[in-house]
C-alpha cells in the first residue's frame, strides 16, 4: 500500500534547508492510503487545520454518537451517502467512517479510542459550557 502526503509548496526550500542539516523524520500531512484501485483517508487528514470540510460527504454527531464514536463503536449514519464520511461533533472533525449500504464502519484509530465504559458518562450527562 502507498500512502500519500501534501506539504504546501511554499515551504519546500525551507524544508531542504532543514534535510541538509537534520534528520527529517516526518514532514507534510499524510492524507490517503492506495489500497487496490482505492483512496483510504487517513485520520491526519481529518484533524488537519487546513483540511476543506466541504470537499467531503460530512455526518454531524451529537454528544452521545460522538462518544460512542471515539470509544470506536459503529455509529448509524441514515442520512449519510454512501462512501468516505467525515465525522463531526460541532463542526470539529473527529475522523473518518465508511458508509456502506445500511452498514457504517468505524475509521477512528484504534489506539486512540476512549477505553473506559461510557455507562458513568453517559449518567453525568452532556457538559455545559460557558462562554
Amino acid at each position: 500500500d502507498t500512502i500519500i502526503g501534501a506539504f504546501p509548496q511554499y515551504y519546500i526550500p525551507e524544508l531542504d534547508v532543514l534535510r541538509q542539516h537534520l534528520h527529517v523524520i516526518a514532514a507534510g500531512t499524510d492524507v490517503a492510503e492506495v489500497v487496490k484501485k482505492d483512496f483510504k483517508p487517513l485520520h491526519a487528514l481529518a484533524l488537519s487545520p487546513v483540511l476543506n470540510q466541504n470537499a467531503f460527504a460530512t455526518a454531524d454527531l451529537d454528544w452521545e454518537q460522538a462518544l460512542r464514536y471515539l470509544h470506536k463503536e459503529d455509529i448509524p449514519l441514515p442520512d449519510a451517502v454512501n462512501g468516505w464520511v467525515l465525522v463531526r461533533y460541532k463542526n470539529m472533525p473527529l475522523g473518518w467512517a465508511k458508509k456502506i449500504g445500511n452498514r457504517t464502519n468505524n475509521y477512528y484509530p484504534k489506539e486512540w479510542r476512549i477505553r473506559m465504559s461510557l455507562d458513568e458518562v453517559f449518567r453525568l450527562g452532556e457538559p455545559h459550557t460557558i462562554i
